[in-house]
C-alpha cells in the first residue's frame, strides 16, 4: 500500500511541474463565488486538520479572506459548523473552530461571505507602452489643442451665442506643478507611490472578542450538558516602532456535563492559545522571526510551538526556513514542556506569481528526551488560473529499526490529494485521503493498542460535481468508497439548490444521502432554506434520517432520527455579531434540545 501511495504522490507531485511555465495573470477562478448585491461568496475546502483542532483551508488574502471572517463549513453530517480566521496568508489560511469539539475530515466544503470590494483585481495584460510626446510635439493622428498657460490654466469651452462664459469671473488657475513626466500609457495609476516600510506606519491595534454558549436538555433523566467560551484574539502592528506585530489569543471556558449514575464532570480553565511577536515576514525583509507561542509558519502541519521560528526568503522566492522549540499538547489544556522538536522546512516555488509551489518540511521529536518521532511533510499546490487544481499533502513517517510495530523505512500516517477543475457552469472535484496511527511515545489521547498501530488504516476515494442547470437552479452530486483494516462500503449524496424559489433572495436546498458498510445502512433526506439580508442572514433546518443495522432484532434493526433547528445571525455597522440557534433532535424514545449563542466584536 505505501508504495502505491509513494507513487500517486509522485505522479500528483508531477502533473502540476508539466503545466506550461509561462507566466499568467493573476485572477480567482479557482473559487467558484456567487454574488449577492454588494458581497461574494468564496467556496473553499479544508486542506490540513492542525494538532490542536484548527482547520487549515485551501483559500487566503488572495481570495478575498481576512482575519475576524467567519467561514461556515458543510459537512455530510448536514449541520453546520462555523468557524473563524484567526491566521491569513495568501494562499491559504487557519481556521479557528467555533465549537471546541468539532472535528471535520479532510476536503469538507465550507464557505465564507466577503465584500466584492475586498478581492484582489485581477492584473490584466500590461499594454504595450506609446511614446509620450513632448511639450514641443503634437499627438499623432489626434486633433491639436492649444496648450494651456501656466498661469491662466486650461482653455475654456467657447461660450455659445448670446451666453456668458460661467469662468469668466473665476481667478485664473494656479497651473499643476506635478506634470507627470515619467508616466506612460498603461502604467497602474498608482505605479509611483511607494509602500511604506512597517517600521514607519503607526501603530494599529485590531483583533476581536467574543463569548459563547452551548447547552443541550436530553430526555433521559440526569443527562445534559453546558459549555461556555470567552476569549479575545488582539493583533498589535508595530507596538515598538520596529515593524514587528505582536499577536495575543487567550480565552476561558467552562463545562459541566451531567451524567445519570455517574459524578458530574466540570472544570474551569483558561487557555493561552497564542503570545507571540513576529518581525520581518513582509516585502521589505527577506528574512523573518517569530518568538513566542505561535502556529509555525513554513509548516503549519508541524503545529503550535513555543519556540523560535526563523525564515529565509531568496531573490528567486523559494522560502526556507527552521524553528526550536516545544510543542503544546493539544487537548483542553494546551500544556507544553515534555515535546522537544526541531523542525526545517524548504519551499520551491514555479514563479513569481506562487501559483505553483512546493514544500519539504522534516521535524524531529524528543519526548522527556528520548528520541521519538521523525516526520516529513512533503506539499505540492497548483492554482492556474484556467485550468486543474492540483493540491497534495503528505505525513510520511521515518523508521530507524528501533520501533516495535514498525519493519519498514518509512509509512504513510496521513494523505490527502485533490485535483478539479471549475469551469463557468459546471465544476468536478476528485479526492483521495488515507490514515493511520504512527508509532509514538507521545500518547496526546487514548493510547493507541499494538494491533491497532499494526493493522488500523483509512482510505477513502471520492468525486464531487456541480453543474449550473438554470440561472436559478444548481444540481450537484458527490459519491465516495472507503475501505478499511475491516470492512468497505460507500456513500452517495445528491441535491438541488434553488434560488430565490420561496423569497427574493433566498437559497433551497434539497438532498437526498446514503452511506452503507458492511455492518448498517443510513439514508435520508434533507431540506434547508436560507437567505441574506441586511442585517445578516437565517437559516431553516430539516433532516430525516433511517438507520439500519445487521445483527440486532427486529426491534432494534431500524432506528429513525430527526432534526430541526432554526439559526439566525446579525451583523451590526459597528462590529458586532450575533449568531444564534435552537435544535431539536429526535431519536426513537429519547429526544433532545440544543441552543447555542455567539457574541462577536471586532474592531
Amino acid at each position: 500500500m505505501k508504495h502505491q501511495l509513494a507513487y500517486g504522490l509522485a505522479v500528483l507531485c508531477a502533473g502540476p511541474w508539466l503545466a506550461p511555465r509561462a507566466a499568467m495573470p493573476v485572477a480567482r477562478t479557482l473559487s467558484r463565488t456567487s454574488r449577492l448585491q454588494d458581497t461574494e461568496t468564496v467556496a473553499l475546502r479544508v486542506s490540513s486538520v492542525l494538532p490542536d483542532g484548527s482547520l487549515l483551508v485551501d483559500r487566503g488574502s488572495f481570495d478575498g479572506l481576512a482575519l475576524g471572517d467567519r467561514i461556515v463549513f458543510k459537512p455530510r453530517g448536514g449541520a453546520q459548523i462555523t468557524g473563524t480566521v484567526e491566521e491569513l496568508r495568501e494562499r491559504n489560511a487557519v481556521v479557528r473552530m467555533n465549537a471546541a469539539d468539532a472535528v471535520l475530515p479532510l476536503g469538507t466544503p465550507g464557505e465564507a461571505i466577503v465584500p466584492v470590494g475586498r478581492f484582489a483585481e485581477a492584473e490584466a495584460e500590461p499594454a504595450p507602452r506609446v511614446p509620450v510626446p513632448t511639450r514641443d510635439e503634437e499627438v499623432p493622428d489626434a486633433p491639436v489643442f492649444p496648450k494651456p498657460d501656466p498661469l491662466s490654466g486650461p482653455p475654456s469651452k467657447p461660450p455659445a451665442d448670446g451666453a456668458t462664459d460661467p469662468g469668466a469671473d473665476l481667478p485664473p488657475h494656479p497651473g499643476w506643478n506635478n506634470a507627470d513626466e515619467d508616466y506612460a500609457a498603461g502604467d497602474p495609476l498608482l505605479t509611483r507611490v511607494e509602500a511604506i516600510d512597517p517600521a514607519e506606519r503607526l501603530g494599529a491595534m485590531s483583533g476581536r472578542v467574543w463569548l459563547q454558549a452551548d447547552q443541550i436538555w436530553s430526555s433521559e433523566e440526569g443527562r445534559g450538558d453546558a459549555f461556555y467560551r470567552a476569549g479575545t484574539d488582539v493583533l498589535f502592528e508595530n507596538p515598538f516602532g520596529r515593524g514587528g506585530d505582536l499577536h495575543v489569543d487567550l480565552e476561558g471556558n467552562y463545562r459541566d456535563a451531567q451524567l445519570p449514575d455517574q459524578d458530574d464532570d466540570n472544570a474551569s480553565r483558561l487557555r493561552v492559545d497564542r503570545l507571540s511577536y513576529t518581525v520581518g515576514n513582509h516585502r521589505f525583509a527577506d528574512d523573518s522571526y517569530s518568538f513566542g507561542r505561535f502556529l509555525q509558519r513554513g509548516v503549519p502541519e508541524f503545529g503550535w510551538l513555543d519556540g523560535v521560528e526563523a525564515g529565509h526568503r531568496l531573490e528567486n522566492g523559494d522560502r526556507m526556513g527552521a524553528s526550536v522549540g516545544y510543542i503544546p499538547e493539544p487537548d483542553r489544556d494546551f500544556e507544553s514542556g515534555e515535546d522537544l522538536a526541531v523542525s526545517a522546512y524548504y519551499t520551491f516555488v514555479h514563479d513569481t506569481s506562487e501559483r505553483l509551489e512546493t514544500t519539504i518540511g522534516y521535524q524531529k521529536t524528543w519526548h522527556n528526551f528520548e528520541a521519538d518521532r521523525d516526520l516529513v511533510v512533503a506539499k505540492v499546490n497548483y492554482v492556474p488560473v484556467n485550468g486543474w487544481y492540483w493540491h497534495g499533502t503528505a505525513w510520511i513517517d521515518l523508521f530507524s529499526g528501533g520501533d516495535d510495530f514498525e519493519d519498514d523505512f518509512f509509512d504513510f500516517s496521513q494523505v490527502y490529494l485533490t485535483t478539479g477543475r471549475n469551469w463557468s457552469e459546471y465544476g468536478i472535484d476528485f479526492r483521495y485521503q488515507h490514515f493511520e496511527f504512527p508509532e509514538l511515545l507521545r500518547n496526546d489521547f487514548q493510547p493507541v493498542l499494538a494491533d491497532q498501530l499494526a493493522n488500523d488504516r483509512w482510505d477513502r476515494l471520492s468525486a464531487d460535481v456541480w453543474v449550473e442547470a438554470l440561472p436559478w437552479l444548481e444540481i450537484y452530486a458527490g459519491a465516495g468508497l472507503f475501505d478499511d483494516e475491516d470492512q468497505s462500503g460507500g456513500d452517495i449524496l445528491t441535491g438541488l439548490s434553488f434560488r430565490d424559489a420561496f423569497l427574493d433572495g433566498s437559497t433551497t436546498r434539497l438532498e437526498y444521502f446514503i452511506n452503507h458498510g458492511e455492518f448498517s445502512t443510513a439514508f435520508g433526506g434533507r431540506a434547508s432554506l436560507s437567505k441574506s439580508d441586511r442585517f445578516g442572514s437565517w437559516e431553516l433546518f430539516y433532516e430525516l434520517l433511517h438507520n439500519d443495522a445487521d445483527g440486532f432484532d427486529a426491534n432494534n434493526d431500524d432506528l429513525i432520527q430527526q432534526r430541526l433547528r432554526a439559526r439566525r445571525d446579525f451583523t451590526t455597522a459597528s462590529g458586532w455579531s450575533f449568531s444564534g440557534y435552537v435544535e431539536g433532535v429526535d431519536f426513537e424514545t429519547e429526544q433532545g434540545l440544543l441552543a447555542g449563542l455567539l457574541i462577536e466584536k471586532s474592531f
